[in-house]
């Protein structure tokens, strides 16, 4: 729990600090996974008729 704590609270801070939103999410899901353990993140885009998938 204390990792899970910490990675949304580093996650956070690089949202509210980073002026361009892409790689402010991007660097949102590395801290989170890192935080997690996790190795691998999918992001998908899902429009009316396609998913654009995001690696």
């Amino acid at each position: 729990m204390k990792n899970h704590l910490l990675g949304l609270s580093i996650a956070n801070n690089k949202r509210l600090k980073e002026s361009c939103i892409d790689d402010a999410l991007r660097q949102c899901a590395v801290v989170l996974g890192e935080s997690q353990g996790i190795d691998r993140c999918y992001v998908l885009e899902i429009e009316k008729h396609s998913i654009n998938y995001y690696y």
